[in-house]
């Protein structure tokens, strides 16, 4: 089947959709993140409790990659940053206090996996985009603007609903 790129490389795919509201200091690019949703789908889950510690802890992973940890190499081209004693891995208080995870109601995997679920180690890793994509979205508007920028969170951004108004 190699031979001929035809088959199937996966057994199934997993879903999620994760939506982040960060506050950005514009002035010194200092980023808190205050809230994510996620919504995920694990097929059906063998154990809610694992699945979602699961999704909580991938999202963190990815948010560290994306937005703290840096590839640094040597003169000769060796990377350096390759373990956690050498880059800032995420701590608890990275942890945005309002984290709201769901799993999708999902009929199951359409394949026969045990009990029609799937795995959920690494796809949620990749959900912490939507950090980094305000994050990344943030700093462009703010060199776009000439003047000082405060610090915004997303309902603002998009609503223009001020805190003390809402």
């Amino acid at each position: 089947m190699r031979d001929k790129v035809e088959g199937r490389p996966f057994y199934y795919f997993a879903y999620g959709a994760a939506c982040a509201e960060v506050t950005v200091d514009t002035i010194t690019g200092e980023m808190r993140t205050d809230r994510i949703d996620i919504l995920h789908d694990v097929g059906r889950s063998l154990n809610p409790a694992v699945d979602i510690g699961q999704i909580e802890g991938g999202f963190v992973q990815g948010m560290g990659w994306l937005t703290t940890e840096e590839l640094v190499f040597d003169g000769e081209g060796r990377l350096t940053t390759h373990a956690p004693s050498t880059y800032k891995i995420p701590t608890a208080s990275d942890v945005p206090a309002d984290f709201r995870v769901r799993l999708y109601d999902s009929p199951g995997n359409r394949k026969p996996t045990i009990y029609r679920s799937k795995a959920v180690g690494e796809p949620p890793l990749m959900l912490a985009l939507s950090v980094f994509s305000h994050f990344r979205g943030t700093r462009i508007l703010s060199r776009s603007r000439q003047r000082f920028v405060r610090m915004i969170s997303v309902r603002q951004a998009l609503t223009g609903i001020t805190e003390s108004e809402a």
